[in-house]
């Protein structure tokens, strides 16, 4: 099981934008998946056309046991 999130925005990738020169912030948001979920997240980032942007966070369902 896992969750998603999925957002989307406009704007556009900067013409720059690769996944091997992605910046500070997604750099950031995939290490901190990676650590909270032992690498079982994933962070995708992808243009909707011209002038809007989708970005999808997908997490595993972490079961936490219940304490009394």
């Amino acid at each position: 099981n896992k969750h998603v999130v999925t957002v989307q925005n406009s704007g556009a990738l900067s013409e720059n934008y690769s996944a091997n020169n992605e910046g500070f912030g997604i750099n950031s948001t995939r290490d901190r998946l990676n650590i909270i979920y032992s690498g079982k997240a994933g962070f995708e980032i992808y243009p909707l056309g011209d002038n809007a942007v989708e970005v999808k966070i997908i997490m595993p369902v972490v079961r936490i046991p219940a304490t009394i």
